[in-house]
């Protein structure tokens, strides 16, 4: 499974506070939705890419 980082999502040209605001929506999908209750922990510091390409409509290319 492909997982991204908060500094990855940046990496695809979102500032800070976007990135910030979609890596913690992408968690709360995989708790809400997909019912992973291990996204719910504060130190976890990655999330499937494919729930990021969810929330965001759109597909993130590698690199």
């Amino acid at each position: 499974m492909d997982t991204i980082t908060k500094k990855e999502i940046e990496s695809h040209g979102f500032n800070s506070a976007q990135a910030q605001r979609i890596f913690r929506n992408a968690k709360k999908y995989m708790v809400r939705e997909k019912k992973c209750d291990f996204y719910s922990g504060r130190k976890v510091q990655r999330v499937p890419a494919y729930a990021v390409e969810k929330l965001l409509g759109m597909e993130l290319k590698n690199g």
